[in-house]
């Protein structure tokens, strides 16, 4: 009777299913560590590589699970997107030739090892963005002593206390860096600050004011009114002169007094769509020692203010604001402003 159970095709033992199932499962990490030992190579039968442009990519298409990432020699360029299996951000083989990381729309992303990116000392872009990052370990981005652009856009960062920004050199200068989009909520004395920066995004970050030695995030069920102890994000010395571009637009709170405009002058560009702007700012505009050439304040709440008498050899633009705003007039804008 078992022979011939044995010898039929059609019989199937009790136990494949779950041997079906322990296999499907084991497959992601088999993969990681086939892709390590065999060499970089290995990678592009998994993912798409270019050696013309340098670059590869993973994404789900494949079911893969990354852990320790070994490159093919030539790779400038790795984009790893919407991998569901990726909790951790993955550690690398030494790799003195990657310049650009993106590791985008990873919807279990949450943590990254301090050590993660030690084997990557000549990266330049590191973009994060759109996955669930909740922190940024202690002295994460000191091996990377090249790094010009950081995107953190679209996480899940709400306590700046557990987020360190630093960079290996304290005067080191970033030419971008973007949080849009994260929650801020928390952020104490001990936080970490800021790094210098030329192009500073923070679109909806829940951003109240800007102060010379701080950006104050609005006050929430975590943090209340006393915005020095834990709604201040630190900023280093000389931050505000060497920003050039700077985005604080979706902040619906915010608006720029007096106080902070003069340390503003540095700025080419300046966006504050759906915020809210008063006469300080327009005023701003207007003085000679001014430089910015593109100023964004379209859906601004445009709040009272009296008509300024025209000054001698400027031009005008126009105010867009929003439906439920006063009634949008024109202005006399300062002869650095291109639009």
């Amino acid at each position: 009777m078992n022979s011939s159970l044995d010898m039929n095709p059609r019989y199937i033992p009790r136990d494949t299913t779950s041997l079906c199932l322990v296999i499907t499962c084991l497959l992601p990490t088999i993969l990681s560590h086939t892709l390590h030992e065999e060499g970089g190579e290995a990678f592009c039968r998994f993912c798409l590589c270019d050696r013309h442009s340098r670059v590869v990519s993973c994404d789900a298409a494949k079911n893969i699970l990354l852990k320790v990432v070994t490159l093919p020699p030539w790779a400038s360029t790795l984009h790893v997107s919407n991998l569901s299996s990726m909790h951790e951000l993955p550690h690398f083989t030494y790799h003195p030739n990657l310049e650009v990381l993106r590791v985008n729309n990873c919807t279990n992303l949450r943590r990254a090892h301090s050590l993660a990116l030690i084997s990557l000392p000549n990266l330049v872009e590191l973009n994060l963005a759109n996955n669930q990052m909740e922190s940024l370990p202690r002295e994460f981005l000191h091996p990377l002593k090249q790094l010009r652009i950081l995107n953190l856009a679209g996480n899940q960062l709400a306590d700046m206390d557990l987020v360190d920004l630093s960079l290996h050199n304290k005067e080191d200068i970033l030419e971008k860096l973007i949080l849009d989009g994260n929650p801020l909520k928390l952020s104490s004395n001990s936080s970490f600050p800021l790094p210098l920066t030329r192009q500073l995004s923070m679109s909806n970050c829940g951003i109240e004011k800007l102060v010379a030695d701080r950006i104050v995030i609005q006050a929430s069920e975590l943090c209340g009114q006393i915005e020095r102890e834990c709604r201040s994000i630190r900023l280093r010395s000389g931050f505000w002169g060497g920003l050039e571009t700077l985005d604080i637009s979706h902040n619906p709170l915010t608006t720029l007094n007096a106080a902070i405009l003069p340390l503003l002058s540095n700025l080419t560009a300046l966006k504050m769509s759906y915020t809210r702007v008063g006469t300080d700012l327009l005023s701003w505009v207007t003085q000679p020692t001014t430089r910015c050439r593109h100023l964004d304040i379209s859906h601004a709440r445009v709040l009272p203010f009296e008509p300024q008498p025209l000054p001698a050899a400027f031009h005008f633009i126009s105010l867009s604001v929003s439906r439920s705003a006063p009634r949008a007039r024109w202005n006399y804008c300062g002869g650095e402003l291109e639009w």
